[in-house]
């Protein structure tokens, strides 16, 4: 796969996360789809993100 590709299939997940694309290259599949941003593994961590999500969208919506 081209690096630009992989670079683009990367970004939200990086942005969202903070994981490295080095990392993510070996989740790539062929299929040539952006990966899926992961779940809350925990249930504090999935209340604290929907928190801040109904906060950006009282406020004009996510950057």
């Amino acid at each position: 796969m081209p690096p630009q590709a992989a670079l683009a299939l990367t970004e939200d997940r990086r942005r969202c996360t903070g994981e490295s694309h080095q990392a993510l290259c070996a989740l790539l599949k062929d299929t040539g789809g952006p990966l899926p941003i992961p779940a809350a593994r925990h249930l504090e961590q999935a209340q604290m993100e929907t928190g801040v999500f109904l906060a950006c969208w009282k406020i004009g919506g996510p950057v």
